[in-house]
């Protein structure tokens, strides 16, 4: 091995063996002395990276692709299925029924359509579930009452959607009351009383319900 005199570049250090390629080494100074590390990186070794490195890719792209795989697809609801389905309901009487439940892994969700008339804002009502329900308003302005206790409360036997037991009262005493019109969201936990008092009009609405429990009734 012949070092190249007085070589001195930047920490390293170059050196010709049998006129074979140059290579850069690191030079390390302890005590006055260099010591130079002089075990190159062999061609096996290099193979041998490459196929590890190939080997990794592929376990990636396995497992990305199992997960892809086994993701649940999602559930489209348009605007224009939620309007004719909207229309198809009964004018005379206020309908609330399942537009799409379907399995989410951890349960269910269901969107439903809702028409109530002016003419039948309702009875105050409690659902003894663990479904939440999230009111959107499409058309037409309200007031709903949310929370505090129904006034002579009653069972009004059990939920077609859940099967359970569901409440009913003329009104709601302590309730928190608000105008609700289009484009308005209500978050209204499971148990937790509501009361449509009156309306301003006929009101559309969608009905969001999560159901942790699974307890819907599936339609596709």
């Amino acid at each position: 091995m012949v070092l190249s005199p007085g070589c001195r570049e930047r920490g390293t250090m170059r050196r010709h063996v049998s006129g074979k390629s140059r290579l850069r080494l690191p030079l390390h100074e302890h005590s006055g002395m260099l010591a130079v590390n002089l075990t190159p990186i062999t061609k096996i070794h290099r193979e041998t990276l490459m196929h590890k490195a190939l080997l990794f890719a592929a376990a990636l792209l396995l497992t990305t692709h199992a997960v892809a795989q086994s993701a649940l697809p999602a559930v489209d609801v348009t605007a224009a299925e939620i309007k004719a389905f909207i229309d198809a309901l009964p004018k005379d009487a206020i309908s609330d029924r399942p537009i799409r439940v379907v399995t989410v892994g951890n349960g269910k969700a269901g969107v439903y359509g809702v028409f109530r008339p002016q003419s039948l804002p309702g009875d105050a009502i409690r659902h003894d579930t663990s479904v939440t329900e999230i009111y959107y308003m499409l058309e037409g302005s309200a007031t709903l009452v949310t929370g505090g206790t129904i006034t002579d409360e009653v069972s009004s036997g059990n939920s077609p959607n859940t099967q359970r037991p569901n409440y009913r009262g003329s009104a709601i005493a302590g309730g928190v009351s608000r105008k609700i019109a289009a484009g308005d969201v209500v978050i209204i936990p499971p148990n937790v009383p509501h009361w449509w008092s009156s309306l301003d009009s006929d009101i559309r609405y969608l009905i969001f319900r999560p159901d942790p429990e699974g307890l819907q009734p599936v339609r596709q």
